[in-house]
């Protein structure tokens, strides 16, 4: 018997209806949230210990790290009065590049204090062949030397090696010329105000390639840079005021 297409799918509706076969929608399961990330708070960076301090184109290393003594202050003189010159020396030992510089100022230390009887290290600066500047004296006190002149009011700079028999290294030299205009800056000396130990006292301190070099450029270099500090800093000042 052939079925009627219409009569057929009539039949089977009823049929499911009659049944209970309707079909629930399928329930909307929400998406879980997901837990929010616990911020983590950065572990703070280790205090920066400062060991050196900076100018420009030099670092001064502290007396703390190249291991100086503690001064005898009882025997040290103060300066009468302001600083009148800065005066450029030399240890007169011979100081090749790469040595243990600070072992040398150690060195250099106790000779002058448990030997000599000087309350400090004589000099208030020293650089050595690297270019690195050390702390010396407290420039508060004046320099101490075994030749004759007045120390009060000089500011005491010394290159570690004998000039004489060896030639500064020109790390040394760009050392010199930079601290030496800076502490010129600071401590409002003039290029006319610049000498070296031999131009005040008897003595071939700081030696003839030291001196060579100090009379035929480095005052000049010195005097430049000193010039360029305070034309920097005039330009500063005017800029603070616009």
């Amino acid at each position: 018997m052939r079925l009627d297409p219409l009569r057929t799918w009539v039949l089977v509706s009823s049929f499911c209806l009659s049944c209970g076969m309707d079909r629930e929608a399928p329930a909307v399961v929400e998406p879980t949230a997901l837990p929010a990330a616990e911020e983590v708070e950065p572990e703070p960076s280790p205090p920066t210990v400062k060991t050196q301090d900076e100018g420009p184109g030099f670092t001064v290393v502290q007396r703390s790290q190249w291991g100086g003594e503690a001064p005898d202050e009882t025997i040290l003189k103060p300066h009468e009065g302001a600083f009148r010159h800065l005066t450029v020396h030399h240890t007169a030992g011979i100081t090749r590049t790469g040595t243990d510089e600070a072992s040398i100022l150690r060195s250099i230390q106790r000779m002058h204090m448990h030997d000599k009887g000087w309350g400090d290290i004589a000099y208030h600066y020293l650089i050595g062949p690297s270019g690195k500047v050390y702390e010396g004296r407290d420039t508060q006190y004046q320099p101490d030397t075994a030749t004759r002149y007045d120390t009060s009011g000089h500011l005491a700079i010394c290159l570690l090696g004998n000039f004489e028999e060896q030639a500064p290294t020109p790390q040394a030299l760009e050392t010199l010329v930079a601290l030496a205009a800076q502490e010129m800056e600071d401590n409002g000396l003039t290029a006319a105000q610049l000498t070296s130990h031999q131009k005040v006292a008897a003595t071939l301190c700081p030696g003839k390639n030291l001196e060579a070099w100090f009379i035929g450029e480095g005052k000049n270099e010195i005097a430049k840079r000193l010039e360029e500090g305070l034309t920097d800093r005039e330009i500063e000042a005017q800029d603070e005021l616009r």
